[in-house]
């Protein structure tokens, strides 16, 4: 029997090994499709993927509740992507997420605190209203609230979990967007304790075949660097030994990986002769017990001590909340006066963003996308055959909203506005926010160089990130978010690409040069790292660190900076006769 992402690898029918083809691309995910979905009952942190992949294959709707060890986290879900989360936990609370990320600083949270006392908004109103965030941030520092809650549930060895389908007007107003296989993989690599995990590591002669469709469906963006190599090595329908012996570095490592990829459904593990028992579950008690002692699950509005976005009212949308595509199929189903109804009936109370099912995050070329195809489906003319007279007056109210939303936010100007009044703030507030924009992208700036003198280069690209957000307009911004990324393990090629950035931005820096010719020089691309040191010294013909970067790549140093390099230098100076 394969092996599904969630269950122990040493459980599979034994045999030797296997060839198994790859699958084709247009074949069905292995999971299954059906519609419907449910669970209630105990769950143990190896078994938390398949429940989740279940529902994001059955497009599930609702909330999950899991309850372990005194906390309980609320995961929201719709049309089975992760949209919002909360906790009971301080610790998840969304001012202490900001901190945790490097977005405000102990003086703006507590100063947001008081304020929350004393109006009673939100905190993300608040920290918006104060300045310390722009509309942009706080979605932001929401993703990075929910995507923790739900990657902490990696690290409880068990819980209990029920999935409650949402009463009408129940779904957050708010929503964020993660595919499951995503968390699970992040949930993995950080939270798995390695020696539980070391019991579900596969055996060296198990079989490994790809889901084609899931990888093709997810995207390259979601896998690490190590991650990427044995999906490259899976090729084939190999065996675990094979991978292993196609690829480097620790092993655990990689065989910590090749489970991730498994337990989020991107490839499958069977076969192989299993060497350790699992250790025991907790003891399982019926779905019908478990709902019968779960309390009644909680509000998806915090309770005020715990300052986050609250959902509010929102129907189900029919359209994807990111790509704006409907639905497999829905776009080519005859449309009906009564689902010309349904689909008008779910956009009252949506956003502009919801409306065209897009993110808050998606730029105007998705965006208008996302616009043709509702245009596409529900303009009024393309609907004039018989039978759908009845329906023109809603045809016409969908392809009016759906024509509202696309001018906001294909428009730069009017969608900050839009996204400036979603949160309540007034005209004075919005000049505020603007004025202080360059101050904080300053002080995270700073903040980010001290870390990266302490050597917390983790700490300090998260503040240099924060900086370019604020002001991408700098190139020393990218220049140091660069140099933090090239001191941390598989971070060259992101280095790379803001170091790129910086020079675009500034081309006459011979220091950004030399640090993308480093880069090159640790990548094993000493050709093109030369090429660096060498256009570093076009600009300064005696820089120390492009003449060592020559020498350490095996190259003579020039004779002569001016000579070698030409460029600018040999414009104003002429060449050399060599001799």
């Amino acid at each position: 029997m394969p092996l599904r992402a969630g269950r122990n690898v040493g459980l599979g029918a034994t045999r030797a090994s296997a060839i198994i083809t790859l699958m084709d691309a247009k074949e069905p995910p292995l999971q299954s499709l059906d519609p419907a979905f449910d669970f209630a009952g105990p769950f143990t942190w190896d078994e938390l993927p398949r429940i989740l992949l279940r529902a994001q294959a059955a497009r599930a709707a609702g909330r999950f509740v899991f309850r372990g060890a005194g906390a309980e986290k609320v995961v929201w879900l719709d049309e089975g992507m992760v949209v919002f989360a909360t906790s009971n936990l301080g610790d998840d609370r969304l001012g202490e997420m900001l901190i945790r990320a490097g977005m405000i600083t102990l003086d703006q949270y507590d100063e947001s605190v008081r304020l929350i006392k004393e109006t009673g908004k939100k905190q993300g109103v608040v920290l918006v209203e104060m300045g310390a965030l722009t509309p942009k941030d706080l979605f932001g520092g929401l993703k990075f609230q929910v995507r923790e809650i739900v990657v902490s549930l990696f690290s409880w060895p068990e819980g209990r979990a029920v999935f409650i389908p949402p009463a009408e007007g129940e779904m957050p107003p708010i929503r964020v967007h993660f595919s499951p296989r995503s968390l699970i993989l992040e949930g993995i690599r950080r939270r798995a304790d390695s020696a539980r995990l070391r019991r579900r590591l596969p055996p060296r002669d198990a079989v490994v075949r790809l889901n084609r469709a899931a990888l093709l469906e997810e995207g390259p963006a979601i896998l690490l660097p190590e991650e990427q190599k044995i999906v490259e090595a899976a090729d084939g329908g190999p065996t675990v030994a094979q991978i292993l012996d196609r690829t480097e570095g620790e092993e655990f490592s990689r065989l910590k990986a090749l489970y991730a990829l498994a337990s989020a459904g991107l490839c499958v593990v069977e076969g192989g002769t299993a060497t350790v028992e699992p250790e025991p579950g907790p003891d399982r008690e019926s779905e019908e017990a478990f709902r019968e002692k779960a309390a009644p699950p909680p509000s998806p509005t915090p309770e005020p001590a715990e300052p986050s976005i609250s959902p509010g009212p929102s129907p189900e949308p029919k359209t994807s909340p990111v790509s704006g595509a409907a639905p497999s199929g829905a776009e080519d189903e005859e449309e009906t006066p009564e689902t010309i109804r349904r689909f008008l009936d779910g956009m009252e109370g949506k956003t502009h963003y919801e409306i065209l099912g897009v993110s808050e995050e998606t730029d105007a070329r998705v965006v208008r996308r996302a616009y043709l195809r509702l245009v596409k489906r529900f303009h009024p003319d393309l609907h004039t055959h018989k039978g759908l007279e009845g329906a023109k007056e809603d045809l016409e109210e969908i392809f009016m909203r759906a024509n509202d939303a696309y001018e906001v936010l294909s428009d730069e100007a009017r969608r900050k506005e839009y996204d400036l009044d979603r949160f309540g703030l007034k005209e004075s507030e919005k000049e505020k926010e603007q004025q202080t924009q360059a101050a904080r992208a300053a002080e995270q700036f700073a903040r980010g160089k001290a870390e990266l003198e302490k050597g917390n280069f983790w700490g300090a690209e998260e503040l240099f990130k924060w900086a370019v957000r604020l002001d991408p307009t700098r190139a020393n911004h990218y220049y140091f978010l660069a140099t933090a990324q090239s001191r941390i393990p598989k971070r060259l090629h992101e280095a790379e690409e803001n170091i790129q950035k910086a020079i675009e931005i500034a081309p006459s820096r011979p220091d950004y040069h030399v640090l993308l010719g480093q880069i090159y020089l640790r990548g094993g691309l000493k050709a093109r790292a030369v090429k660096k040191f060498m256009e570093a010294l076009n600009w300064n013909p005696s820089h120390p660190g492009a003449l060592k970067g020559i020498e350490e790549a095996g190259e003579e140093k020039p004779a002569s900076a001016i000579e070698e390099a030409g460029g600018v230098l040999g414009r104003f100076f002429g060449k050399k006769e060599k001799d």
